[in-house]
């Protein structure tokens, strides 16, 4: 179970390229919005010294953004061939990423993303407390608990409930 406990690959595979967008929007100078594609945030991301981010790195980082693409545009890729190269890959990254620019480093001065250690490896983050939890409700709390305020989320329909039910055909 990697990335807080998911089994499922489209989950696993959203879930670190929004993770790797975030970092390189907070940590690396890459413009923020939905302007541009994540293969663009890549390519204008630069470490605190300014410099390009090195070959190897950029490289794993758009093998993650072409099999995200991959899974969200094309019909029949389904699963991921090879899970476990993919989580090394992202644990990969993420450590490199770090050692680069450490949380609380980089272009925006922030450190938004010390408030959780996004950066621990999926085993520790499958270990964590919040593993398997509702993670959205528990960064809530967290976030509220560093002195930051948070909306009140929108209640949705638990995803077993039918919502709305088709007309019986007459």
């Amino acid at each position: 179970e990697a990335w807080g406990g998911t089994t499922n690959d489209f989950e696993l595979v959203v879930r670190a390229s929004k993770e790797l967008e975030d970092v390189l929007e907070k940590r690396f100078g890459s413009p923020d919005g939905k302007d541009q594609g994540l293969h663009d945030k890549i390519s204008a991301a630069r470490s605190p010294d300014g410099e390009p981010l090195p070959d190897a790195l950029v490289r794993k980082m758009r093998f993650v953004v072409t099999v995200r693409n991959k899974v969200v545009h094309e019909r029949d890729f389904n699963s991921l061939p090879d899970r476990a190269g993919f989580v090394e890959a992202c644990d990969s990254i993420f450590a490199e990423l770090d050692r680069l620019a450490p949380a609380g480093e980089g272009p925006s001065g922030a450190g938004a993303c010390a408030v959780i250690d996004r950066w621990a490896t999926s085993a520790a983050l499958a270990a964590a407390p919040w593993a398997g939890q509702n993670r959205g409700a528990a960064a809530r709390a967290r976030h509220r608990a560093h002195g930051g305020t948070v909306a009140k989320p929108v209640m949705k329909a638990p995803a077993t409930q039918v919502v709305r039910q088709a007309p019986p055909l007459t």
